[in-house]
């Protein structure tokens, strides 16, 4: 630091003495007085001290300040710091009991209803139905088509029923044959000759006056024979006969009995299924 400061103050030194050697401009010199600097001394002229004396140099010159370089964020660390700070012994590890963490206290268990479940849809029952009515068993095989959407065909069935072939116009039985030969001579006196006297059976001893098929034409005849005096009555004629049918089998639901009906009219009839 020394050599720093001498050799700047040479350098200022030769600097004024070359200005003040310089003409000034003109031609005109002009006589500069000397400068007051002292007895100079080279510092290659100064004598060094010798070995085991103190220098008075060095004496005379105070102790310049020591700096502390704090170490610059993110410079490596010099070697010397590094080996002064391994130097150092690492404590030894305490081994410490475990430490049971604690539990936080529980909270009081507050009961939640369960949200209600919806009731389940009742399962309709099984129903069976014996549908149509068809004189043999072709006809009955044809109207499956006809079966609605849910509706399965379990058989074809043949059983006897009892039908309505027309409509009887009957003076009611008598008590003997006798009687009713009596009867029928008095209804030819009134010009009525169409008659039949039942001489067997359920009707046995009765007087048909006439067969119809429709039931109000029967009963507008027995209207005009009670007219002349005769006590007639309408009755149905009954046949046995063998039809086909087919048993079915659904759900019982009200869709599916309002549909049976549209296809086959009245003749649905509902029983336990086999």
């Amino acid at each position: 630091m020394r050599w720093a400061i001498g050799i700047l103050l040479l350098a200022n030194l030769a600097f004024a003495l070359w200005q003040g050697v310089q003409p000034p401009p003109g031609g005109s010199q002009v006589a500069l007085p000397e400068p007051d600097v002292g007895n100079l001394r080279l510092l290659s002229e100064r004598e060094l001290p010798r070995p085991g004396t103190a220098p008075a140099a060095a004496a005379a010159i105070p102790a310049e300040p020591q700096v502390l370089a704090l170490p610059q964020p993110g410079a490596p660390e010099p070697p010397e710091a590094e080996a002064s700070r391994l130097d150092v012994a690492s404590p030894e590890p305490v081994a410490e009991s475990p430490v049971e963490p604690q539990r936080p206290p529980e909270a009081a268990a507050v009961a939640v209803p369960a949200p209600a479940q919806p009731a389940p849809a009742p399962v309709p029952e099984t129903v069976c139905w014996d549908v149509g009515q068809f004189a043999d068993q072709e006809q009955a095989e044809a109207a499956q088509a006809r079966l609605p959407i849910g509706i399965s065909l379990l058989d074809i069935v043949e059983s006897e029923v009892e039908q309505i072939s027309g409509y009887y116009v009957l003076i009611p039985a008598a008590a003997t044959h006798a009687e009713a030969k009596a009867t029928v001579a008095r209804l030819k006196e009134n010009g009525i000759s169409d008659t039949w006297l039942f001489t067997g059976g359920s009707l046995k001893y009765a007087i048909s006056l006439g067969l119809f098929s429709k039931q109000s034409n029967a009963s507008r005849y027995a209207e005009r024979l009670r007219k002349k005096g005769f006590a007639v009555v309408v009755q149905e004629k009954i046949r046995i006969s063998s039809v086909f049918r087919l048993r079915v089998r659904g759900a019982d639901l009200g869709v599916n009995q309002r549909a049976l009906k549209r296809e086959f009219g009245e003749h649905v009839q509902q029983l336990a299924c086999p």
